[in-house]
């Protein structure tokens, strides 16, 4: 495989998904024009693709390339038509596109990946029992026994909501909060989070 960047992640990210981490990402897969060697023909297109990098949804190809990403990056990833690795899922599923050009074996693929964001996810107890997973990491110093926070904390248990301690909606953002260079908390990019109010 060979990627070729598009746009670059932050230099701030440094983690890139393995198999038990969420991903949302873009996906184009395309091959070189029949007609014109410098063009592309798109064969399949996905946005926002949702799954956890261990699900059938992101086949084979995909996981190689997605775990050489970090989030925030847009690339192109050649996989050559004699690849010693193989996905026959995918290549079945472009064999049934209904693109102007029908998938060519015997040619090379190019996967226009952008990785959107990324849930880091751990096994605690390595049983698979007990995930963390880190929707958003935070800064500064790790909690001790003796240190006063405040947190919001919701409880599901097979998706049922048994606790929610989160605001209905947003807490009103001051303008100074949100354009701070320290402010605590991505308040944009949360995933299902609200931010907690700054004062």
């Amino acid at each position: 495989m060979y990627k070729y960047p598009i746009i670059k992640p932050s230099g701030r990210e440094r983690a890139q998904p393995t198999d038990l981490d969420h991903v949302v990402f873009d996906i184009k897969i395309c091959q070189k024009s029949v007609e014109d060697q410098n063009k592309f023909v798109d064969l399949y297109e996905k946005k926002e693709m949702k799954a956890p990098m261990n699900s059938e949804e992101v086949t084979q190809y995909m996981k190689y390339a997605l775990r050489t990403f970090k989030r925030g990056e847009k690339s192109l990833v050649e996989v050559a038509h004699d690849s010693p690795r193989d996905d026959e899922p995918l290549k079945n599923m472009l064999k049934n596109s209904t693109s102007e050009q029908k998938y060519d074996p015997s040619k090379d693929l190019f996967m226009e990946i952008n990785l959107i964001r990324m849930v880091k996810v751990k096994d605690l107890k390595r049983d698979g029992k007990i995930l963390l997973k880190h929707i958003r990491i935070g800064k500064g110093e790790n909690v001790k026994e003796s240190s006063a926070v405040k947190a919001r904390l919701r409880v599901l248990v097979d998706d049922s909501q048994i606790l929610n301690y989160y605001p209905e909606k947003d807490p009103k953002m001051t303008e100074d909060a949100e354009n701070h260079a320290d402010a605590p908390y991505d308040l944009h990019g949360s995933e299902d989070l609200f931010p907690l109010s700054v004062k």
